[in-house]
């Protein structure tokens, strides 16, 4: 089965609503989806992307928050803008966490639907005991791993996945040698992976 690897950050709305159509693409085509959560910006400064960001250049904003609402209709999803970016990092090592566990996919849904779907705060915590628990996890446990240095060592280990994947933002899609960047490319992802059925049938 392939894997197609998601480069994602629960800061990025890009990566919440490239997350929906992402799994309609999985399924489709029988992949799994290989979820590898990272910082955005430092994902961008690593690759020479020193420019300002889109809220501080007013006619990028005003258009990124038109475009959020156009991409939210069009996939049929709920969107509100975040309320804050505190609390980022430990939500996206927490998918680690999550995915040790064989749940990522249903943390990950969860946590950018709180996020973007409802405008939600990363660090509300009484949003992430509710979490933790609903998850059926032990709260001390998960908190201990999200402060370890072991974890940290862990997202940095997936960070250097995705600087020789040659990522340089979120959401970022790898299938094999193949890159591409952004929600807009998805049909992109969706076209490669039915241009390769019929050679990985013959194979098999």
């Amino acid at each position: 089965m392939t894997d197609i690897v998601f480069y994602f950050d629960f800061g990025s709305p890009y990566a919440y609503f490239a997350r929906h159509k992402l799994v309609e693409i999985a399924a489709r085509h029988g992949c799994g989806i290989d979820y590898r959560p990272i910082d955005l910006k430092r994902a961008k400064l690593e690759s020479g992307n020193n420019g300002p960001p889109t809220v501080a250049i007013p006619n990028k904003l005003a258009f990124a928050n038109r475009d959020f609402a156009r991409w939210a209709e069009r996939y049929g999803v709920p969107f509100k803008s975040i309320g804050g970016i505190e609390g980022v990092r430990e939500l996206n090592i927490g998918a680690l966490y999550a995915l040790n566990r064989g749940q990522g996919a249903a943390y990950i849904e969860r946590v950018f639907d709180h996020c973007w779907g409802h405008g939600g705060r990363p660090d509300d915590q009484a949003f992430v005991a509710g979490l933790i628990a609903d998850m059926g996890w032990d709260a001390d446990d998960f908190r201990a791993f999200v402060a370890s240095d072991a974890a940290a060592a862990k997202y940095e280990s997936v960070f250097q996945l995705a600087v020789a994947d040659h990522v340089f933002g979120v959401p970022a899609f790898v299938i094999g040698d193949e890159l591409w960047w952004g929600n807009d490319r998805l049909f992109m992802v969706d076209e490669y992976l039915a241009e390769r059925a019929p050679a990985v049938q013959a194979a098999g």
